[in-house]
């Protein structure tokens, strides 16, 4: 079902980002996530029932984690960013980016909720040189949407979502 997959979304990011034991959380331990797409499918930008809100309200809970999310119908100045829920928009811990890659920058991991055209053509070396990268591993892109070839991604940890960890 698919609120079953939307709940085993943030395990997996908490997982992947390697801090999913952390009781009480220091400022080392903050992480930022970057989510590209708030809509359910690209080309609206209807909110209600999507993913990525639900996604990005149990991230926020976390308290350390921070969400910046870029989705090209959702920025700061178009004003449609007020559609996202208030317990949402006013955590100190959300932002909404103007561009992808001002969203992808100092991100710990990438989650592509949403199929937009204009994912396929981000500059993939601007985005490695953008994010966190952990010592001795590579950038993490979680792609809910399988938008990219696999055997192209290998400057990344690159999961789509149709592959076994």
């Amino acid at each position: 079902s698919n609120k079953l997959r939307i709940a085993s979304i943030k395990p997996r990011i908490m997982k992947l980002l390697g801090n999913a034991d952390v009781e009480t959380p220091s400022a080392e331990t903050r992480k930022k996530v970057a989510i590209l797409g708030l809509s359910f499918k690209s080309m609206t930008s209807d909110i209600r029932e999507s993913p990525s809100v639900f996604i990005i309200n149990d991230l926020l809970s976390e308290g350390h984690i921070e969400v910046c999310v870029y989705d090209p119908l959702f920025k700061p100045s178009g004003g449609k960013h007020r559609r996202i829920p208030a317990e949402i928009s006013k955590n100190k811990n959300f932002q909404v980016a103007e561009s992808v890659y001002d969203a992808i920058s100092q991100s710990d991991i990438v989650v592509i909720m949403t199929n937009w055209n204009e994912f396929l053509s981000i500059n993939l070396k601007k985005v490695r040189e953008l994010m966190n990268k952990p010592p001795n591993s590579k950038p993490i892109i979680l792609d809910y949407r399988n938008m990219f070839n696999p055997k192209s991604m290998n400057p990344f940890n690159y999961i789509s979502q149709g592959q076994r960890q």
